[in-house]
């Protein structure tokens, strides 16, 4: 008999401007994904509560430095480079932190594998972008493609 392999889909954000990116994707993917557990956060932290017995972890996460607004990246931990994993604020454990704290703490899923979205603007009460409205159409695109991969 074959074991089935967890995924667990963070998306981490908040509902200002185009820091809901992440969020949105989560939405988008939560109907078509019934094979994966899909999660909404507004921290890294988080990501503790949700790793046990999870082999795959995807963050999607907006980011900023790695392109024009709309530009996707996709790593794989560890190899990724932490820059592009700073925490919002001086007293959060950013997503390099969580990710280096659950190696430390053996719970990290063999899997991890982080999608950035190039964002603009994250101001209170606006949507997102069109810029980052086309990259959520890409990368639910992609993540509902996978099908079948581990």
């Amino acid at each position: 008999m074959c074991a089935v392999s967890q995924q667990l889909l963070v998306g981490l954000g908040s509902p200002h401007g185009d820091d809901r990116v992440a969020w949105t994707v989560a939405e988008e993917l939560e109907s078509s994904r019934p094979d994966w557990i899909i999660r909404k956060a507004s921290t890294a932290v988080d990501l503790f509560d949700w790793l046990e017995g999870v082999d795959r972890l995807i963050v999607i996460d907006a980011c900023r430095g790695a392109g024009a607004p709309g530009s996707i990246v996709r790593w794989r931990w560890p190899a990724v480079p932490l820059t592009a994993l700073r925490g919002a604020g001086s007293h959060d454990l950013g997503l390099a932190e969580v990710l280096q704290t659950a190696t430390r703490l053996g719970t990290l899923p063999s899997r991890v594998e982080i999608i950035g979205i190039e964002i603009g603007a994250c101001r209170c009460g606006e949507g997102l972008s069109e810029a980052a409205a086309a990259s959520v159409e890409k990368v639910v695109a992609e993540l509902r493609s996978e099908v079948g991969r581990a």
